[in-house]
């Protein structure tokens, strides 16, 4: 099953627009130190210990870690500051890593929020608290397209907890949708 709905919900926008910032600023910091470190790949997993969406204090820095791509780039580059490889395609850096060191200064030097926790849609609807669905977003024209899947209730129980998530038609979900396409073109 599932449901649409067009988001004026103020706390929600705002939350996501947090999470927006967020992500976008922790993205643009690690493209940037690639780039300066000639590390290869498009895949990263930042991490560290301390509070979720805000910066780490300096206390916590050295709890902060970074996986980059296994390529045989990195490797020739980095590899003597590899632990083994902890995920598929991916490589932990070294506590006593160089690279990583720099970056642990670079994180608390420029305020980067390394623990983000999104914004849980769920939290918004009566019965999606503990999970069980999925979601999907986008802005048009200064409004949110939300659509909820889920096999785990009934149509008529799904039903928002506060005001601002204005119910639409599928139809209208996919044809706004469509024109945020064309308008990539």
């Amino acid at each position: 099953m599932e449901k649409f709905y067009i988001v004026k919900n103020e706390q929600y926008l705002k939350s996501v627009e947090r999470d927006n910032e967020i992500s976008k600023t922790r993205n643009e910091f690690v493209k940037d130190f690639f780039e300066r470190h000639e590390i290869e790949g498009n895949k990263y997993f930042l991490r560290g210990d301390g509070r979720m969406n805000v910066p780490l204090s300096e206390d916590a820095k050295s709890s902060i870690v970074l996986s980059i791509e296994d390529t045989e780039k990195n490797r020739e580059r980095y590899g003597n500051q590899f632990k083994k490889s902890r995920m598929e395609g991916m490589c932990d850096l070294r506590k006593t890593s160089t690279l990583l060191k720099e970056l642990q200064e670079e994180c608390i030097k420029k305020q980067v929020v390394i623990n983000m926790w999104e914004t849980r849609t769920g939290d918004y609807f009566k019965e999606l608290g503990f999970g069980g669905y999925s979601i999907r977003r986008f802005i048009i024209s200064d409004d949110m397209y939300l659509s909820i899947n889920t096999n785990n209730y009934n149509n008529s129980d799904i039903t928002p907890k506060n005001e601002g998530f204005l119910e639409i038609k599928a139809s209208e979900f996919y044809l706004s949708r469509e024109r945020l396409e064309e308008s990539k073109k």
